[in-house]
């Protein structure tokens, strides 16, 4: 996604960043423009919509915990990956786009609510991030190890759960089978819109959900009165009653685990920086040289690793074998080059 030199891009699949995607990568790279605003725009960046997830988060938990304290209901708003959001790969470069319908049909949703009802949304570590949500958001954040645990707990305590689904994913069959794990069936009501497809349920997936009597198959704008009509009934003089220990404790997170922890996500941006060098190398010979590097970086990163020894030696015999390529075939990229290689050579010749 971002450029790793000057000369040749490398590309990191870094959609997950959201519109930080840009900046992420060049921090990664250390890649930053030497005009000092640019540099500054890039830094302040992933801080600024860091802070706008996390306010999305303590405002969620503050409407839970005034809902639980004051017995009044909250509506749990679920929705597929591919109905709200859009990421497609071309030449390496990540492009976003999100479904104007689902985001239109939340804000009528919550227009139809009577006023002070809460719609809390869940936001996981892998989903883009949407720079047109209103400064009102309730969004709990959370990641893969823990996302189902908080998924279960809101659906049992909400008086109403609305499910925008676009294609019938895995995360999203867990969640239907959640819902039916709790009764929770006459308390849904699911909307299906694939953004790709026209308005309808073309694909038959109404047709495995006959125990959800709330189902509509169209355009989720035309549908969103009907849903909000249909809210109130659902809602009645429901409270929450639920403790939401999990939801309430939910510590925020911006990222999965494995981009957390420092070893593990090191090594995954290699293993995708590897791959497009030696796609590279089919058109480009002097992708050696990153090549080289990248391969003595993944030694030293898995040298630090506890049984990846092997591995580690294997990266740093590569980056010894490439290197030599490396300064026949382009001698003016290789600075630098010869220390790392020996750095790992060193540090994976002490573990072996």
């Amino acid at each position: 996604m971002t450029p790793g030199t000057s000369h040749s891009p490398i590309h990191y699949n870094l959609y997950r960043f959201g519109v930080d995607e840009v900046a992420v990568g060049k921090l990664i790279n250390s890649d930053l423009p030497s005009d000092d605003e640019e540099r500054w725009q890039i830094l302040d960046a992933p801080r600024y919509h860091i802070q706008r997830l996390l306010d999305e988060h303590l405002r969620a938990q503050a409407a839970l915990r005034d809902c639980r304290d004051g017995d009044r209901p909250f509506v749990l708003f679920l929705r597929s990956f591919s109905s709200e959001y859009h990421d497609r790969r071309i030449e390496g470069a990540i492009s976003s786009s999100f479904s104007l319908q689902s985001v239109v049909f939340q804000d009528k949703v919550k227009f139809y609510l009577e006023l002070g009802t809460p719609v809390v949304k869940l936001h996981g570590g892998s989903d883009g991030f949407y720079p047109g949500q209103t400064n009102d958001a309730l969004i709990l954040s959370t990641h893969a190890e823990n996302w189902s645990t908080v998924a279960e707990e809101l659906i049992r305590a909400a008086s109403a759960i609305v499910f925008l689904v676009g294609r019938l994913t895995a995360g999203v069959v867990e969640e239907f089978d959640l819902i039916r794990k709790h009764d929770r069936e006459g308390r849904c009501i699911v909307v299906l819109f694939d953004p790709d497809t026209a308005p309808g349920d073309s694909s038959g997936v109404r047709s495995g959900f006959p125990d959800f009597p709330n189902f509509f198959d169209d355009d989720p704008e035309l549908m969103a009165p009907e849903v909000g009509r249909l809210l109130p009934s659902l809602i009645g003089d429901s409270r929450t009653e639920a403790p939401l220990e999990a939801a309430l404790n939910l510590h925020f997170t911006y990222l999965e685990p494995v981009f957390v922890r420092s070893e593990d996500s090191a090594c995954r941006l290699y293993e995708e920086a590897l791959a497009v060098c030696e796609k590279r190398m089919q058109t480009e010979p002097g992708a050696i040289a990153d090549l080289t590097r990248t391969q003595g970086w993944m030694a030293l990163c898995l040298a630090s690793m506890p049984e990846a020894g092997r591995d580690a030696l294997e990266y740093a015999q590569r980056a010894a074998t490439n290197l030599e390529k490396a300064v026949r075939v382009t001698p003016d990229r290789v600075a630098g080059l010869r220390p790392l290689v020996e750095e790992a050579r060193r540090v994976t010749g002490k573990i072996a």
